[in-house]
Order: C-alpha cells, then sequence, then structure tokens
C-alpha cells in the first residue's frame, strides 16, 4: 500500500494532464448521460485522485448536497480546487461513513490497484443506500484474443497493479456482490504513449523504451485492435473504455 501511495503522490501534479483518458470529453459526456436520472445528492468517488469526475458532475448538476472524493493519496487530493468536494485520504477496503449513506458511487480507473477487492465492493454495498447505484469506469481489454499481450504491457506500464480487469470479471463481481447490472456503455479512447509516459517524474528510460518496443512488435492482430499507429516519434493507440451501471439489491 505505502508504494502505491508514493506512486501517487509523485504523480499528482501532472496527474491532470496525461493520459488523455483522465480529461477525456468521450469519458465525462458518456458518465454524465448514464448518470442523468440517478439519484446524486449523496455521490462518493472512490479512487478519485484529484477530483476530475466529481467536479465534472458537480458542475453539471446542481441536485448534488454530498460529494466526496476518496483517495489514499493525500497530493492528489491537494490538487482539488472545489469546495462542494469533500476531500477524504482514505482506504477504499475501510471507506469511513457509515451504512446507507450514499445514494451513487463511483470507481473511475482504481479497481485494479485494490488488494482485495471483494472487499472494496462489499464496502460500496455496505455504505449504498436501499436505491444507490454504482458507477464503474474502466479500461479493460477488448476480449479473450488480446487479453495475454494487453496483460504483458500492462505489467511493465503498471507494476503496482493488483488485479487485471475484464469486463466478465467486473460483471461477476458486480453480481456477486448483490448488485443487478442495469446498463453498459463500451467505447474507444485515444491514448499517446508519450503523453503516459510524459506524467511519470522519473520514469526509467529502459522501460520507457520496452513499452516503446511492446507497442511496436505488437502481434498484427494486436496493432489492428488498438489501431497502433506511429506519430511524429510517437506512438498512438485506441484503448477499450466501459462505464457499468448497477444497482444494490437490498
Amino acid at each position: 500500500m505505502e508504494n502505491i501511495i508514493y506512486h501517487f503522490n509523485e504523480r499528482s501534479e501532472k496527474y491532470n494532464n496525461t493520459p488523455l483518458w483522465v480529461s477525456s470529453e468521450l469519458i465525462k459526456n458518456n458518465l454524465l448521460k448514464m448518470i442523468e436520472h440517478l439519484d446524486k445528492r449523496n455521490i462518493i468517488d472512490i479512487g478519485a485522485g484529484t477530483g476530475i469526475t466529481l467536479i465534472d458532475i458537480v458542475n453539471h448538476y446542481n441536485d448534488v448536497n454530498l460529494a466526496v472524493a476518496l483517495d489514499i493519496s493525500d497530493k492528489m487530493l491537494e490538487n482539488i480546487k472545489n469546495d462542494k468536494i469533500i476531500k477524504q485520504c482514505a482506504d477504499a477496503h475501510y471507506i469511513p461513513y457509515n451504512d446507507n449513506i450514499f445514494n451513487l458511487a463511483i470507481a473511475k480507473q482504481s479497481l485494479h490497484y485494490m488488494e482485495n477487492i471483494a472487499q472494496v465492493f462489499s464496502e460500496i454495498y455496505r455504505i449504498l443506500d436501499n436505491n444507490g447505484s454504482v458507477i464503474i469506469g474502466q479500461l479493460m481489454p477488448y476480449g479473450n484474443q488480446d487479453y495475454d499481450y494487453w496483460k504483458k504491457i500492462i505489467n511493465v506500464r503498471q507494476p503496482l497493479r493488483k488485479n487485471y480487469l475484464t469486463f466478465q470479471f467486473v460483471m461477476e463481481l458486480l453480481l456477486n456482490n448483490n448488485f443487478h447490472i442495469e446498463s453498459v456503455i463500451s467505447f474507444r479512447v485515444k491514448e499517446s504513449l508519450n503523453q503516459w509516459i510524459e506524467r511519470y517524474n522519473n520514469m526509467d528510460s529502459t522501460k520507457a523504451q520496452l513499452l516503446k518496443n511492446l507497442l511496436l512488435n505488437a502481434p498484427s492482430y494486436y496493432k489492428k485492435i488498438y489501431d497502433i499507429v506511429c506519430d511524429d516519434n510517437d506512438i498512438i493507440f485506441y484503448n477499450c473504455w466501459y462505464w457499468i451501471k448497477a444497482s444494490v439489491i437490498k
């Protein structure tokens, strides 16, 4: 856990600038559409980072009474400059709120860092009220064909990752933890390797080169799925993004 905290503390200053998915209008707009008709009075963002997702929500909707940004990195939370948002530095395995407090929980690109993901889902279930909903946003492989090579790249990109989430795995987690799947949106999100590398202050040049080689020398099927192209000394590719909405069953 200490390694993950240090990892995000180091990235905090540049986090909102890179990679492209962090501030993607496509990701934001699909989320805002997905939660439009949900009860949003009390929201918690689990693994909120710099709070960019919560800021989008509270700026777009005026029916939010309580907005909590929960993250284990105090440096990431320090980037939140919005009086409508409460910053809570805490571990998602032990969310410091009473039962049935929130109407909506969001976990955007954070679950793969959780040591015990089942416990985190149990905590999400506990803090949601009887009509509550959870929204999961996650970059995942497109399917079985690309999973093994995707995992090989991810091991280099994110060595602190605890889980290699697939769509099927997340769906099973939700169903096994008393959630009902309401809707799913999947779409492609542009990524720049150079921008991803840039957000790390002290990335080892050997690691950066290894990532480039893995993308450049990827199997033909993988290049086709991810539309990998070289552009001005950068490598551009398209990741698979999911938003999953589920309601709690109590």
